[in-house]
């Protein structure tokens, strides 16, 4: 988890999944150590935020906002929070304190060694990244028929009452999974829904097809060094 003004309003309830007191504190600190950095410069992002875009959604103060951003974090003990593009040291729920602006925390986490980057977005977002691939994962139907180019996963199911969370969870993790070990998969115009009969771990597909997806991580693979063998072995997966 990233963009740490996403957690101000709400930081007391994410604090309490902290593995230990040590994160508890380091997570409240975080957050006032960002109030007080933009005070500094004369800005109270309590008086930003929500944004217009924001508001026509449905969140009406910060404190909404941050509810629905740390519950989209999950449930399990956060045990390390890292600053800005700083590498974890333990493996399990990290946060990273980052500045709340797509480009910045997601460049931050692929810095820190992310390697598959999964970005929820009620409303829709562009954003990609040339090093790593970026998940556009949405469970608003009307923005993933609306933005398709730039969606990967619709789970709008869970919504629509079609796939329980967990359908949708677990076939998600399979996805993430698979864009994270497999070569880049073939170029497909459309993107993935989870529906019930794709919300499973295990797909009959063996190479996934993606959009936008196929193209970045085209790109991203195209930037790694590969050694000759590795480029022999790339070679045959196409």
């Amino acid at each position: 988890m990233s963009e740490t003004i996403e957690f101000v309003g709400a930081e007391h309830i994410l604090a309490r999944r902290g593995a230990t007191k040590e994160i508890h504190d380091q997570i409240i600190q975080i957050c006032r150590d960002y109030e007080a950095h933009l005070a500094a410069a004369g800005q109270d992002c309590r008086h930003g935020q929500p944004t217009p875009g924001n508001k026509g959604g449905w969140p009406s103060t910060i404190e909404e906002k941050s509810l629905g951003c740390i519950y989209k974090g999950g449930t399990r003990p956060i045990v390390e929070v890292v600053m800005e593009g700083e590498r974890p040291t333990k493996k399990g729920a990290i946060v990273m304190d980052s500045p709340g602006y797509d480009i910045a925390s997601v460049t931050a986490m692929v810095a820190g060694g992310c390697q598959v980057v999964v970005f929820t977005t009620g409303r829709g977002t562009p954003t990609g990244h040339a090093l790593a691939p970026v998940l556009k994962v949405t469970a608003n139907r009307a923005t993933y028929q609306n933005m398709i180019d730039n969606m990967d996963i619709d789970a709008s199911g869970v919504t629509e009452g079609e796939v329980s969370i967990e359908e949708a969870g677990a076939s998600m993790l399979d996805e993430v999974l698979r864009f994270a070990t497999e070569r880049p998969p073939r170029l497909n115009p459309m993107a993935s829904p989870i529906s019930p009969s794709t919300a499973s771990a295990g797909s009959s597909d063996p190479v996934p097809e993606r959009g936008a997806l196929a193209h970045r991580l085209r790109l991203a693979f195209a930037l790694r060094p590969r050694a000759d063998t590795d480029k022999k072995e790339y070679d045959s997966h196409e």
